[in-house]
Order: structure tokens, then C-alpha cells, then sequence
């Protein structure tokens, strides 16, 4: 099973699964923070720092132009992308 989720408060389903054993996070951020390689089980994704996850709804210029506000949105994680997989026992 696979869940992609944004957090929405503390009590949402993505904090329930958090605290259950047997599910892997994963944490995208829309601008990578640093290069880094994904297992996809029959390829590698690398994803390079400074990467867009979706450049074409988020466009590079338009991100600069909103730079201040997302400076200050950062710790709400708006513009993050999370996924977990259960593996079934």
C-alpha cells in the first residue's frame, strides 16, 4: 500500500502512520536539498540538489519570485511531498 500525503495537522493519518511499525517515509521536498539516489527496486532515480520535483507546474522563475514567502513557509513544509509504503507481513 502507498499513501502520499501532505501534513495537514498533528492528528492526520500521515501522524498515525508514523506512529505504527511497518511503514517507510519518505520525505520530497520540492526543491532537492541535497543529491541523492532512490531504490525503485528495478532502476535508481538520482535526484539532484537544487532539482525541481515538478518544474512543470512549479516553474524555476516563479519559485525565485516567491523565495521570501517560501522562506517563511518553509517550516510548515507546504511544498512537501510525502509518501509511505506498508509492507505486509
Amino acid at each position: 500500500m502507498l499513501v502520499i500525503a501532505h501534513r495537514v495537522s498533528d492528528q492526520d493519518l500521515s501522524s498515525h502512520l508514523l506512529q505504527e511499525k511497518g511503514w517507510t517515509y519518505l520525505r520530497l521536498s520540492l526543491i532537492a536539498v541535497k543529491t541523492r539516489d532512490y531504490e525503485l527496486g528495478h532502476e535508481v532515480w538520482t535526484r539532484k540538489k537544487g532539482e525541481l520535483l515538478r518544474p512543470k507546474a512549479y516553474p524555476k522563475a516563479e519559485l525565485e519570485r516567491l523565495r521570501p514567502a517560501l522562506k517563511l513557509l518553509h517550516h510548515l513544509s507546504c511544498f512537501t511531498c510525502r509518501a509511505w509504503a506498508h509492507r505486509p507481513r
